[in-house]
């Protein structure tokens, strides 16, 4: 396919590279197209994460919120010293008014993936910090922690009745989400 035509309902643009470590974003640069709805054809609004930045979002259950994990490049070295955790915080955010519902901190490394019980609030988080984390979106306190070696990863499964743990050395391992 060509770059700047559309094909199959799919657009491609070219996106010039750019040296410095700032990368592209809508709100850097014209070559990003602004959002718009699938369903409707309307333009969406963007909210921004500069701060922290955004990654591994995850929608919930609420129909307007998202979780979704810091990415700030530079989330390691909090200016003044401070506490880690609170950049490694997953964010649970209402999107109509652009807020933040509740901050879960705990990590003191970066989160490498969330995963969302299909049928209640319940979040999991993994991080590089060696740690799963389980998390009940209504409340800002750790429900469970678990200890794992390497940056892990989790996911759940449709039924809501296994979760897995990817660790190191490429082994899985399966819980029963009802023993958590």
């Amino acid at each position: 396919m060509r770059q700047g035509t559309a094909e199959r309902g799919l657009f491609l643009i070219p996106l010039p590279r750019r040296a410095g470590p700032a990368p592209l974003s809508p709100q850097t640069s014209p070559f990003f197209p602004p959002p718009f709805s699938a369903q409707s054809g309307n333009r969406l609004a963007v909210i921004p994460s500069r701060r922290y930045g955004c990654s591994h979002l995850v929608a919930t259950h609420a129909k307007s919120a998202v979780a979704f994990a810091s990415a700030h490049p530079d989330a390691a070295a909090p200016p003044g010293g401070g506490d880690l955790a609170g950049h490694h915080a997953v964010r649970y955010l209402s999107l109509p008014d652009a807020a933040f519902i509740r901050f879960l901190t705990g990590h003191t490394a970066p989160v490498t993936s969330l995963a969302l019980h299909p049928a209640n609030d319940t979040l999991l988080s993994a991080s590089r910090d060696d740690s799963v984390r389980l998390w009940d979106l209504r409340s800002p306190v750790c429900s469970g922690r678990m200890a794992v070696p390497g940056a892990p990863t989790v996911a759940a499964d449709r039924q809501g009745l296994v979760f897995a743990v990817g660790v190191a050395g490429g082994v899985v391992k399966l819980f029963d989400s009802r023993q958590y």
